[in-house]
Order: C-alpha cells, then sequence, then structure tokens
C-alpha cells in the first residue's frame, strides 16, 4: 500500500477566503466517493492555532504507485487544482506502509 499524504497552508501573501477554503475542503472531502481507486481517504482541518501548525491535512491510501497517479490526473481532482495552487502551499509526501 501506498500513503499519500497532502498538508495545505493558506499563502500568507494573500488575504483569507473562506469561500474558496470552503469549496476546496468540500470538494476534497469528497473525492473518494467519485475515485474508486482510493483504499482510505481523509480530509481534515487544523484545530489548533499555532504557527508550525498547516491549515489541512488529507491522508490517503492507494493500492499502486500506478493507481495514485491515476487519481492525480483525474478530472475530480484536476478540477480542484486551480483553486489550490493559486492559493495554498502545499507539501506532499508519499510512503510504502
Amino acid at each position: 500500500m501506498l500513503r499519500h499524504i497532502v498538508l495545505f497552508k493558506k499563502k500568507p501573501e494573500l488575504a483569507q477566503d473562506l469561500a474558496l477554503e470552503e469549496r476546496v475542503y468540500v470538494g476534497l472531502k469528497r473525492l473518494d466517493q467519485v475515485v474508486d481507486l482510493i483504499k482510505s481517504w481523509r480530509m481534515s482541518k487544523n484545530e489548533l492555532s499555532r504557527p508550525v501548525c498547516w491549515d489541512y491535512v488529507l491522508e490517503s491510501e492507494f493500492e499502486t504507485e500506478e493507481d495514485l497517479k491515476t487519481y492525480l490526473i483525474h478530472p475530480e481532482h484536476l478540477k480542484l487544482m486551480d483553486d489550490i495552487k493559486c492559493y495554498f502551499d502545499i507539501a506532499v509526501v508519499d510512503y510504502y506502509f
């Protein structure tokens, strides 16, 4: 199994856009319902206000690297990427377990 972790943090130079954040959060939260290659999926908001914290975390699992690659080009995932890239800094870790 391959675990895919993504951290999201609003870019510091941008004003907060709660509507955009909610749209991305809801969109990501439901992707496991439309992409059947996803084996495990959890999208969560940060709950503590500390400078080292990121705003959101996506924790997901895939059987193979090929499944992850297929997910990354899935139309539902790509629809969210414009908003994600323009508004959030992201950090990604992919590892086998």
